[in-house]
């Protein structure tokens, strides 16, 4: 609901009532309006300060100032004529029989019932006062309001913010655009780019990040130089070398740099959500930036498989067995946005699918998943079989050939759909499935 309007809607109604001379239908005028006030902070309640008060959201102040609509709540009260009251009851006794200002502190949907109940009894100056506890009540409302917008988040619910952005983003058409554009740039690869390729269509995205203004550089006074990361010295201008490091900066305060890949860092992203959503196209910056690091997340999962493939093609596999591999490989499978749409249930979040990751590595399977990893070409083939037990065991849903498509882990989905389906032949599989079931 548009609160602005319909406020300031009442508050018109209510100031130009006050300058209307007696009539017979007055006092039933007053009424409706004031019905429509117990409406609207029935609405704030429970649409409102009930979800500000538990997560950081972005999208119900963007053109009401609380804080100020609460003071005009006070301004619209009614002058009360205490000489007009016609009834030989007191205020208070009539107030209590018709329960009028008991139920406006609460959050009940009969709050509308009960300013209706008793109205005979009540004279014009007595109603007059009703609409003043009413107004009062809005003042209250629209304060806790203020209080929890501009209350101290928790990184929780900033991390929340970013992961609903991030769900609101990937329901809509742009990320089959983004997907289909990668795969384009692949086939001009002939599916095959090296080292340097993916390298440089990273930074290639990374500066178009900074272009379309999906990060923001004018806090950043000193720029830092982060060793070993997106290299911007290969950038012939100087001028726009120092423009890509100021911007970099900015964008590492959001993200993490991990295993050689830039990530979103989501505590750090939903703050700055948050922060900036009074700004000038702040809605259009955070798709931007959402989109951008969609693309770049593309490309260095590419490039993780292709070091990857590296390390098995020139590893002995007589050595000591690498534990670490495929438990990163995993967790980063799992953390990607598509797992998201697919899951079942919210509980397997990060955290699930770490611990489910660590405890799998930890048991007495763990040697046979190092060797197997070792092997040439069996690293999407272990990503195939998890996946496939992990839609077994209810924790993702969806055909397996979309959950394929979705997870994007070889060039052909039916490939990883059928590493899937073979899931059961896998000496881990009743593991998997009892640790789902325990869990």
């Amino acid at each position: 609901m548009d609160f602005n309007t319909r406020l300031t809607g009442l508050f018109e109604k209510l100031s130009g009532f006050s300058k209307e001379r007696p009539h017979a239908g007055q006092k039933y005028r007053l009424l409706g309006i004031t019905a429509d006030f117990v409406e609207v902070i029935h609405q704030l309640r429970t649409d409102v300060l009930r979800r500000v008060s538990q997560e950081a959201v972005i999208d119900v102040d963007t053109d009401i100032d609380y804080s100020e609509m609460a003071e005009r709540a006070l301004q619209a009260e009614l002058p009360v004529d205490v000489k007009g009251w016609q009834s030989e009851k007191t205020l208070s006794e009539t107030l209590a029989e018709t329960e009028v200002v008991g139920r406006l502190g609460t959050d009940d949907a009969e709050a509308l019932t009960g300013l209706f109940a008793g109205v005979d009894c009540l004279s014009l100056p007595q109603l007059v006062q009703v609409v003043n506890e009413t107004l009062g009540e809005l003042n209250s409302v629209l304060l806790q309001i203020d209080a929890q917008l501009k209350r101290r988040h928790s990184k929780e619910e900033y991390a929340r913010l970013y992961e609903s952005e991030k769900r609101r983003y990937m329901s809509s058409g742009t990320p089959g655009r983004v997907r289909q554009a990668f795969d384009e740039w692949l086939e001009v690869c002939d599916n095959a780019p090296t080292l340097e390729n993916i390298c440089d269509y990273r930074l290639e995205k990374v500066l178009h990040l900074f272009e379309k203004n999906g990060v923001k550089a004018d806090h950043i006074h000193r720029a830092t130089h982060y060793k070993d990361e997106i290299d911007f010295e290969q950038l012939d201008d100087e001028a726009q070398r120092k423009w890509a490091y100021k911007h970099y900066t900015a964008l590492r305060q959001m993200t993490d740099w991990t295993d050689g890949c830039l990530v979103a860092n989501p505590a750090s992203i939903g703050r700055t959500f948050y922060l900036a959503r009074h700004e000038e196209n702040a809605k259009a910056r955070r798709g931007v930036l959402l989109r951008y690091l969609h693309k770049i997340q593309l490309a260095q999962q590419k490039l993780q498989r292709l070091l990857e493939a590296e390390t098995a093609g020139s590893g002995d596999t007589d050595t000591q067995l690498n534990y670490f591999a495929p438990g990163k490989h995993l967790k980063v499978l799992l953390s990607e946005e598509w797992f998201e749409i697919h899951r079942t249930d919210k509980q397997y979040d990060h955290r699930w699918t770490n611990d489910f990751v660590n405890a799998l590595m930890a048991s007495e399977h763990r040697d046979y998943i190092a060797r197997e990893w070792a092997r040439d070409k069996r690293q999407d083939y272990i990503r195939g079989c998890v996946l496939g037990l992990l839609k077994e065991g209810g924790v993702v849903r969806g055909s397996m050939d979309s959950i394929a498509r979705s997870a994007g882990v070889c060039d052909n989905y039916r490939t990883f759909s059928k590493y899937m389906g073979q899931c059961r032949q896998e000496p881990y599989a009743q593991w998997v499935l009892d640790y789902i079931t325990k869990t």
